[in-house]
C-alpha cells in the first residue's frame, strides 16, 4: 500500500518523528518555563514567528548533531549534554592539551640524557679551544688522574644552559656529572680532588682510568 506513490512506512515514519520531537520540545519548554527562562505564552517574545524561527532548526538538528553524525534515541537532556561535551572537545586546541615541552624542561632533559649516557661529563661554556681559566683547571685535574670525561660545549645549544645548576641566574660552569648525577662546580671538584672524594666517586661509578687521558683531552 502506498500514498501518492510513496510506501506507507515513509509518511508514518515522518509522523512518528514529528510526534516524538514535538514531545521533546514541549518538555524542554516546560523545564525552561519552570526555571523562569521563557516568558508566558501569548507574550510578544513567544510569538508564532519567533517559535517558527527557533523550533524548526532545532527539529532538524534533532536528527543530526553539528558534525553531521546521526543521533539515535536518548533523552533530550542527554543529547544536549552530549552536544555540549562534543562542542567543548572540538573547541579545545590540541596544542594546549599536548603542550610542547618548554625550553627549561627540554634543556633539563637534554642535560640528563647526556649525563646518563656518559660515565663522566663536564659541561663547559664553549669548545675546549676557548676554555676559561677555571675550565682549564678542571681539564688539568682530570688529565692528572687519568680520566677522560665527556666534554660538552654548552654554547652548542641555545637552551642547554637552562638545564644546568644555576648561580646568580646563569649556568654554574664548569659543572661535573658522574654516572648521570650532578657532582658539583669548580669549587666542589677541587675540594673533592684534594681529599680523594673525587677519586672515590669515580671508582664507585666504575670509571675506567686511561693512561692517554691527557692526550685525549687535548684533542677534544
Amino acid at each position: 500500500m502506498s500514498i501518492v506513490g510513496l510506501p506507507l512506512w515513509i509518511p508514518l515514519l515522518v509522523v512518528l518523528f514529528l510526534a516524538v520531537r514535538g514531545y521533546q520540545v514541549w518538555q524542554a519548554y516546560k523545564r525552561k518555563k519552570q526555571r523562569g527562562n521563557i516568558p508566558e505564552l501569548g507574550s510578544e517574545e513567544t510569538s508564532t514567528a519567533k517559535f517558527r524561527a527557533e523550533l524548526r532548526p532545532s527539529m532538524l538538528s534533532g536528527l543530526f548533531n553539528g558534525t553531521g553524525r546521526l543521533r539515535l534515541g536518548g533523552s533530550l537532556q542527554r543529547n544536549n549534554a552530549i552536544d555540549r561535551m562534543w562542542s567543548l572537545a572540538e573547541s579545545l586546541n590540541p596544542t594546549l592539551i599536548h603542550r610542547p615541552v618548554g625550553p627549561r624542561k627540554s634543556a633539563r632533559l637534554l642535560v640528563k640524557g647526556i649525563a646518563f649516557n656518559n660515565k663522566v661529563t663536564v659541561f663547559l661554556h664553549g669548545p675546549t679551544t676557548q676554555t676559561t681559566d677555571n675550565e682549564q683547571i678542571i681539564l688539568d685535574v682530570f688529565a692528572s688522574i687519568r680520566v677522560s670525561p665527556k666534554i660538552v660545549d654548552v654554547s652548542s645549544d641555545t637552551d642547554m644552559h637552562l638545564g644546568l645548576p644555576q648561580k646568580d641566574g646563569t649556568a654554574d660552569l664548569p659543572y661535573l656529572y658522574i654516572d648521570g648525577i650532578a657532582f658539583g662546580n669548580i669549587g666542589t671538584i677541587l675540594d673533592a680532588s684534594r681529599n680523594d672524594e673525587l677519586a672515590a666517586a669515580l671508582t664507585a661509578a666504575d670509571v675506567t682510568f686511561d693512561e692517554d687521558a691527557a692526550e685525549k683531552l687535548r684533542q677534544t
